[in-house]
């Protein structure tokens, strides 16, 4: 396999646009061509995906990963290889059973959890609480002295949004 090294990383950098045309920064270029990487040899992590008000996890598993070659179905079009990485059935509820809700999440997991680098490692604390929330911690936010005093006098609103 060819080397990926800087020269590869400054002619991506040049040839690519962003969904807003703009020329990616160095730091974003790397991190699009570790996305694959990241994707395909993941085992035995957990992924959170929000879709709308609904928070949803998987765990990754160590069967192979697939791959795809498919054309983008918006803008360029551009040909491109989609990676199918095998997991467990995912879930919107914890071990527990209890729905997750993402207007129940502590305002600094909201933070973490919708940064642009939609794929990242954790860091301890962060960690800590999302395995909390899958495992179903009762108030699994409190325990965690990262986020003293960010609540203020902000509730957070358990169960499923209200309808007005």
């Amino acid at each position: 396999m060819a080397s990926r090294g800087p020269r590869s990383l400054h002619n991506h950098t040049n040839a690519r646009k962003d969904r807003a045309g703009l020329t990616p920064t160095r730091a974003v270029a790397a991190r699009w061509y570790n996305l694959m990487t990241i994707v395909s040899e993941t085992s035995g992590d957990i992924w959170i995906h929000r879709d709308g008000e609904k928070v949803w996890w998987t765990i990754s598993n160590s069967e192979r990963p697939t791959f795809e070659r498919k054309t983008e179905p918006v803008g360029f079009k551009r040909d491109v290889i989609v990676c199918h990485r095998p997991c467990a059935e995912w879930s919107d509820r914890s071990r527990t059973g209890q729905e997750l809700y993402w207007r129940s999440l502590h305002p600094k997991a909201k933070d973490f959890l919708s940064t642009e680098a939609t794929l990242q490692e954790l860091s301890e604390d962060y960690a800590g609480y999302a395995i909390a929330l899958i495992d179903g911690a009762d108030r699994h936010c409190q325990e965690f002295r990262v986020w003293a005093g960010i609540m203020g006098s902000k509730e957070i609103a358990h169960g499923p949004p209200q309808r007005t």
